[in-house]
């Protein structure tokens, strides 16, 4: 059987791989989610990064051993399409929502309602279209989490943080 996820060359198999914990994290290209993917792989866990960029998604890969999936969370066919090609490869332990970011700086007065709606679109849009669409692999295991990593703007008005 042919792999459906793009995984870094490895010469290397672990014997206990059937008992190690597996998580995928959206907007695992960078920042806090590239963050993620290093911390749950230095744990032990197999990880499956998940962002629109591959170039970073590949260097990623090959720095930590990640498996990595190319997807757009604007996009239900994206999703729908990332979703099934990590189910196809097992059971999900752990399911980490970073993928997100502020779009404009602009007072609330002046602000762009289209930036506002991209910025919505993403952050609480795409992690509505990831979670029902990996529900099935996370609860195929007997405990499994959903994590959602939100901003500082969701707990303290920052200046220019209208958008």
């Amino acid at each position: 059987m042919t792999s459906n996820i793009t995984q870094p060359d490895s010469t290397t198999q672990n014997p206990a791989a059937d008992q190690r914990k597996r998580a995928v994290v959206t907007g695992a290209s960078s920042g806090i989610g590239a963050a993620s993917v290093r911390a749950l792989r230095a744990d032990g866990w197999d990880v499956v990064a998940v962002a629109r960029r591959e170039d970073r998604l590949a260097a990623l890969a090959e720095e930590t051993g990640c498996e990595y999936v190319v997807a757009d969370l604007l996009s239900q066919e994206s999703v729908t399409s990332a979703a099934a090609k990590i189910m196809a490869d097992g059971p999900v332990d752990a399911l980490v929502n970073n993928a997100g970011g502020a779009f404009g700086v602009d007072r609330v007065d002046s602000a762009d309602l289209d930036k506002w709606a991209h910025m919505y679109e993403l952050n609480v849009l795409g992690t509505f279209r990831m979670t029902p669409a990996l529900l099935p692999a996370l609860r195929s295991q007997p405990s499994a989490s959903i994590v959602v990593v939100t901003s500082t703007a969701a707990h303290e008005p920052y200046e220019g943080g209208g958008g």
